[in-house]
């Protein structure tokens, strides 16, 4: 949806955009997730243990990490810790398949997020000198990696190569960490400040097995590094192995999030309308309509948003159905995108409409080693059953270790549901 269409709802842009944000706009725009993100900060202050956020994809893990981080970082002054943040990209769990080219992009980002404040540098003993060393090595880097003829991805250091060796010589990656530990402790080593890195998306990693044997390794060579402060974003099915390993007992400890509480959904809007809108604004979705998609959708946030959109984008595509009662027309569409996806399940037998209402009803995650929660005695059985439901994108099916997997309702799922509760077909 472009700009000028959300001018004509009276907005300056989208102002039910799901991006999590590293900024002020961030902080303001977060609603009712105070507990959580004080508990992140003082955790992030303590650095004792790595905190590791763990909840279902969506409900809103990336952003109070940003915004907890944002918190630290904007809070400076005589005597108060100093706070810097990883760019998120650098640390992103896709780009943890090659562990060697990962450590070598982090030193490099916290070289270029430090070098940037060459007073603070400074009054921590590191000399100019030092500091140009290091800007140089990082352009020198960026240069050699455009003329390359490889495939470039932007990041703050330049590009990262995919497909080819890597292009920064190994002896002047070894001497760039060495320095950058060298700063670390010089600054950081007798206060509470430090680098704040994220690592993001745990479940993009291809196994839980997996996803143990990285953190185990990160373990030994960057959480123990003295002023990087880790935080990890992951979902419960990527890291419950990662949990009961006994080589990171002590070291990782949870952060359980759940959905943000109903009561704070009309809040929520609220905030993002106030602050996107123009004078005489006419917002799509309103505090009762978002309160209404955020009931149907089981509180999924990210979903609930994107609805939103959705919706705003038929009204702007059919100006004719366009009425000054948002709210009905918008259950009118939820029903009609519900319908939609139900036609293509006309065939589903009864049975296994059985099976899905039990499993919306439960409103959460179906695994394949406990079938018997919706009167399965098989996982094949539960697995052939939902089949059509997976392959028509109302399920979907999470492979895990040890060939299990759970079954989590979609947003075509939650969709189906709401037709199938409002409808005569429930």
């Amino acid at each position: 949806m472009t700009s000028s269409w959300w001018s004509e709802f009276g907005f300056i842009e989208n102002p039910y955009d799901t991006k999590a944000l590293f900024s002020d706009k961030g902080d303001q725009l977060i609603v009712g997730r105070d507990d959580a993100i004080n508990d992140l900060i003082n955790r992030l202050y303590s650095r004792n243990q790595v905190p590791l956020i763990c909840g279902e994809n969506g409900v809103g893990k990336t952003s109070i990490v940003n915004v907890a981080s944002y918190r630290m970082c904007v809070s400076r002054g005589f005597g108060l810790p100093r706070f810097f943040a990883l760019d998120s990209t650098i640390t992103q769990a896709s780009n943890l398949y090659d562990m060697k080219q990962f450590e070598q992009s982090v030193w490099r980002g916290i070289a270029d997020v430090l070098s940037d404040d060459e007073d603070y540098l400074n009054a921590n003993g590191i000399k100019k000198s030092q500091i140009n060393t290091v800007r140089k090595t990082l352009g020198k880097q960026k240069r050699r990696f455009i003329n390359l003829g490889g495939i470039g991805i932007p990041t703050p250091l330049g590009s990262v190569e995919i497909g080819t060796n890597q292009a920064a010589d190994s002896s002047t990656d070894y001497e760039l960490k060495l320095t950058m530990q060298d700063w670390l402790s010089k600054c950081f080593g007798k206060s509470e400040g430090g680098v704040i890195c994220m690592i993001d998306n745990l479940e993009l990693v291809d196994a839980p097995s997996r996803v143990r044997q990285i953190l185990e390794h990160l373990r030994d060579t960057l959480f123990c590094i003295e002023g990087l402060i880790w935080v990890l974003c992951g979902t419960p099915d990527s890291v419950g192995r990662a949990l009961s390993s006994s080589r990171l007992t002590g070291y990782i400890r949870e952060i359980e999030i759940k959905h943000v509480d109903k009561v704070f959904a009309p809040t929520l809007v609220r905030h993002r309308i106030e602050q996107f809108k123009k004078p005489n604004a006419d917002p799509p979705v309103d505090e009762e309509g978002f309160a209404h998609i955020y009931e149907a959708m089981n509180y999924q946030l990210r979903s609930a948003l994107d609805l939103c959109v959705q919706f705003s984008e038929w009204l702007v595509r059919y100006p004719e159905r366009r009425s000054k009662d948002h709210f009905e027309q918008l259950k009118v569409w939820l029903n009609h995108e519900a319908a939609g996806i139900y036609d293509k399940l006309r065939h589903v037998s009864e049975r296994s409409w059985e099976i899905f209402d039990r499993i919306a009803a439960l409103g959460t995650d179906i695994r394949s080693a406990n079938p018997r929660v919706v009167n399965m005695d098989t996982k094949e059985q539960l697995e052939e059953i939902t089949q059509t439901f997976v392959d028509q994108g109302v399920f979907d099916r999470i492979e895990i270790d040890d060939n299990t997997f759970t079954i989590k309702v979609t947003q075509n799922g939650w969709l189906i549901k709401y037709l199938r509760k409002n409808t005569y077909l429930s």
